[in-house]
Parts: C-alpha cells; structure tokens; sequence
C-alpha cells in the first residue's frame, strides 16, 4: 500500500506544495501591508477536448511571465482560510452556520 503524500515530496516538493504550469490569462497588482503583490489569473491545461481548462490565480512578489498567453511554470505553496455565517435552512427554518473555504496560492 502506497501513501499519496509521499509522491509530491520525491518529485522536490513538500506537502502543501503544488507545481502550477498554464497559460497566463490574466495579470494585476494589488497593495498589502507587505508591499505590493502581483495576481496572476492562469489557466491550465483541459484534460481532454471536452472539458473545460481550470483556472487558478497565483499571487507572488514579482511578475510571472512578459505578457498574456505566455506559458508560465512556478511552485506554490497552497494555502487558505475559512469564513463563518449564519443562513436560515428554507425546509425546517432552522438557523445554521456555514463556513466558506477560500484557497490561495503564493509563489515560493
């Protein structure tokens, strides 16, 4: 029996860490109390003809790739966080609370 998470870390990757490689869709810049970031929309590889390709955005200190289209290949560290609310269920009107997850993904 293997162990999935042994995989990542043969291939020069740690846990948490994924290997990103598409096309650069899209690209801006936003200021944090860290300095300025880079957002970088990329859109990967369809598995096949009929489905569509995901799309990913990675933020990093520097630009990743001259322009749109370029293809752009860098190791990220996957991240994430939760936000709490409180919804009403429509069938027994009982009040809950939900979590809606956010994953990130920084350049490393």
């Amino acid at each position: 029996m293997s162990v999935q998470g042994q995989e990542p870390a043969q291939a020069g990757l740690k846990l948490g860490q994924v290997l990103i490689s598409g096309r650069l869709a899209g690209v801006r810049s936003i200021s944090t109390r860290q300095g300025r970031k880079w957002l970088h929309k990329v859109q990967l590889p369809a598995p096949d003809e009929f489905t569509s390709p995901s799309v990913v955005e990675v933020r990093g200190d520097e630009k990743l790739g001259q322009q749109v289209g370029d293809v752009i290949r860098c190791k990220a560290q996957l991240g994430g966080y939760g936000r709490s609310f409180n919804f009403t269920d429509k069938e027994t009107g009982e009040r809950l609370r939900g979590e809606q997850i956010t994953m990130t993904l920084d350049v490393i």
